[in-house]
């Protein structure tokens, strides 16, 4: 019951910490997404897309409508399940400019895929990566809006809040709602404790 009380009391002193620290970040992020991007800076991005049996073809139609033109595809699928596998493929059909990589070792799913393509085949082929799970949704701005961030702000990496795109059941459909809020929260704070 201690453990459920602390843990209840660390919380709330997120949620204190995030009132503090919102309006300044939001402030900073603001001034900076309304700068223009560089004419002569328009580095490669590629969207990395993991799978592993659970490949959602909307979900990853909406993140590929970036409006930044210099963004590339990749499906990195490790799925073993013939349907999947199936999907993928009329996926990369129906659509030519999208790149298809197989881990034929299929070691450790998703993340085994992502390192076998981030330190083999595709190891110099972009300037910048996205990574997103299968059922993630992006904005039309979003890299756009991450790439404003790389050039006119000091950062190295960024970490952006989750949409999901995928709520089959009831339970899901409720604590989504949950997720929604705790993870913008949750980001905020950590962000800035950490300088």
């Amino acid at each position: 019951m201690g453990l459920f009380f602390f843990y209840g009391i660390g919380k709330l002193v997120f949620a204190f910490r995030y009132r503090h620290i919102k309006k300044r970040e939001a402030q900073a992020e603001q001034r900076i997404l309304k700068m223009p991007l560089s004419d002569n800076w328009r580095p490669k991005v590629q969207l990395l897309y993991t799978t592993y049996n659970d490949f959602i073809p909307y979900a990853l139609q909406q993140c590929m409508e970036q409006n930044y033109e210099n963004t590339e595809t990749v499906i990195l699928d490790n799925s073993n399940d013939p349907e999947y596998i199936t999907m993928v493929d009329q996926f990369v059909k129906n659509h030519p400019g999208v790149k298809l990589v197989r881990d034929s070792n299929n070691k450790h799913a998703k993340a085994g895929n992502l390192n076998n393509y981030l330190n083999g085949v595709g190891k110099g082929t972009y300037d910048y990566f996205v990574i997103l799970d299968s059922d993630e949704l992006l904005e039309e701005h979003f890299v756009e809006k991450c790439l404003k961030m790389f050039y006119y702000g000091d950062i190295g990496i960024l970490q952006c809040n989750h949409v999901s795109g995928q709520n089959h059941n009831a339970f899901m459909k409720t604590f989504s709602r949950s997720g929604n809020i705790f993870w913008p929260v949750q980001n905020v704070v950590r962000s800035a404790e950490s300088g």
